[in-house]
């Protein structure tokens, strides 16, 4: 009784159940690479404005970013914040809850999937509308002793 046929036999199992796998799509032919990794920021968002300012609110509006993937979102920050005011997924937001006759700087972020974030656009500076109506004068105060 000879090995060398059973190891011969057993070879070509081997090589034919490969050639298989590769020929109809096994195992083998399931790796892909993995995509490369999206390391590409948006393009600058372009010509903030300020298209409506009221006592409390601000509307601002800019032109699109672009991206290799795509743009997800938009953040607009008061440069004397530290955090977002708004986000949006448009070209445009309302800033809502500010001051009456406060003055604030703004800028606006692109970013994709991946939270690579554009360069902040150009700054939009703006004033609230100031109160109108001064506040009314307390009635029935009394010293207390």
């Amino acid at each position: 009784m000879s090995i060398r046929p059973t190891l011969h036999r057993l070879a070509v199992a081997t090589v034919a159940a490969a050639l298989v796998a590769l020929t109809s799509g096994g195992v083998a032919s399931a790796r892909r690479p993995a995509p490369p990794p999206d390391l590409t920021s948006p393009s600058t968002p372009t010509n903030l404005t300020a298209t409506s300012v009221t006592q409390t609110s601000v509307t601002l509006t800019w032109g699109p970013s672009t991206d290799n993937v795509g743009v997800a979102g938009y953040a607009a920050w008061a440069t004397d914040h530290t955090s977002v005011i708004a986000r949006t997924t448009q070209t445009s937001v309302t800033v809502p809850d500010l001051r009456p006759g406060t003055t604030y700087t703004f800028v606006v972020q692109a970013h994709d999937e991946r939270f690579n974030w554009s360069w902040p656009s150009n700054p939009v500076t703006v004033t609230t509308e100031r109160e109108l109506n001064p506040p009314t004068t307390p009635m029935g105060l009394t010293v207390g002793r």
